[in-house]
């Protein structure tokens, strides 16, 4: 998760006014990061509703499941984050490799871990062939949690 100032944030929630489906979506993503978790699922139905391409609605389920999982619902999260899964096959590899790197994290938070080094190996075969050094150390960094995991060590 990334760091962030929560006054900052919650002055900027405060006067956000989105009005298209990207925009309800990262606000979504900023009510959940303040733990507004019931506000954050409102705007997240709201983008839903105005989601113009597959891309969209599949980035919107997958903060979906995010939300889910960080108010501590992973199998629900899960379920939202096998649905973009499914929906994301067929389109581009960036965003199933997103789609998988959520799937496999929920999955760990799970303690099933042998499922999460699998979704997350094939999330990191996917950005190897996309070559952004960003998006492969991150799932390498999910993947290394996940070995932790697998020894009995803490992932923190």
């Amino acid at each position: 998760m990334v760091a962030v100032d929560p006054g900052a944030l919650a002055e900027h929630v405060r006067t956000a006014r989105p009005t298209d489906c990207r925009g309800l979506r990262r606000l979504g993503l900023e009510l959940m990061l303040l733990g507004d978790f019931d506000a954050a699922l409102d705007q997240l139905d709201r983008a839903l509703e105005l989601a113009e391409s597959e891309r969209d609605t599949i980035a919107v389920w997958i903060t979906v499941g995010d939300v889910h999982r960080y108010r501590g619902d992973g199998a629900t999260g899960e379920s939202f984050y096998r649905t973009a899964v499914a929906a994301a096959r067929s389109a581009e590899s960036v965003l199933l490799s997103f789609a998988l790197q959520h799937l496999g994290k929920g999955l760990a938070e799970q303690g099933r871990v042998s499922e999460a080094r699998a979704v997350l190996e094939e999330a990191l075969a996917l950005r190897l062939r996309g070559g952004d050094p960003e998006l492969i150390e991150s799932t390498r960094l999910a993947l290394a949690k996940v070995e932790h995991l697998a020894t009995g060590c803490s992932t923190n």
